[in-house]
């Protein structure tokens, strides 16, 4: 059985109560999934002094699998700690030969303020081709 719980605040103060509060009362929880993107505007710094990444530690503290949305902008350049599971996105060009697959090229990647390569996983980013 799944469940899934919101947490309707952006404000990373009110995040980690929240999240502290779901982790004490809920019957345990497994799986975090984050689509904050850390720091959107400034300089590149390290993850620790993030105020979301702050706000997330509950669950990392809890042994929950952190999965974190890469980004939409390259021009962000603010990314995930390695703590977080990050899938970010490539451009299939709406074909299912994957030899021509790239990185979109308006998904983020490089490397995070700690001067590690994000994401860690790459998946379609806007078409998914099927059979017909």
């Amino acid at each position: 059985m799944a469940n899934f719980m919101f947490l309707p605040t952006t404000e990373p103060d009110r995040m980690r109560v929240g999240l502290e509060w779901i982790l004490c009362h809920d019957g345990n929880p497994k799986i975090l999934l984050s689509l904050l993107v850390p720091q959107e505007r400034g300089w590149v710094s390290p993850t620790r002094e993030d105020p979301y990444m702050k706000a997330l530690q509950p669950a990392l503290d809890a042994d929950l699998l952190v999965i974190s949305a890469g980004g939409n902008s390259r021009a962000h350049n603010n990314l995930h700690p390695t703590s977080h599971f990050v899938i970010g996105g490539f451009d299939d060009k709406g074909s299912s030969d994957k030899s021509g697959y790239d990185e979109h090229p308006s998904a983020s990647h490089g490397f995070n303020g700690d001067g590690y390569w994000r994401p860690d996983l790459l998946a379609p980013y806007t078409y998914l081709p099927v059979p017909i």
